[in-house]
């Protein structure tokens, strides 16, 4: 994963990003609206793109794993 603000998004940015992978993007948790944000702007840069709802708290939940992160 990377950290990447939908505002510093631009044909710049992602210039190196794969044109043919699929792009997932999440937010901390539900109420996060930047997965939303960042999943529209990287389909406006003609990406593919799926959003993660609810987020890593979400991801969690399922019981699914996480590297390097601390779990609740």
């Amino acid at each position: 994963a990377i950290s990447l603000p939908s505002g510093n998004m631009s044909t710049e940015t992602t210039s190196r990003f794969d044109s043919t992978a699929l792009y997932v993007t999440y937010g901390d948790h539900v109420a996060c609206n930047a997965s939303t944000k960042g999943a529209l702007m990287l389909a406006k840069l003609g990406f593919q793109v799926k959003e993660l709802m609810g987020g890593l708290d979400g991801w969690r939940k399922y019981g699914y794993e996480t590297d390097g992160m601390q779990t609740a």
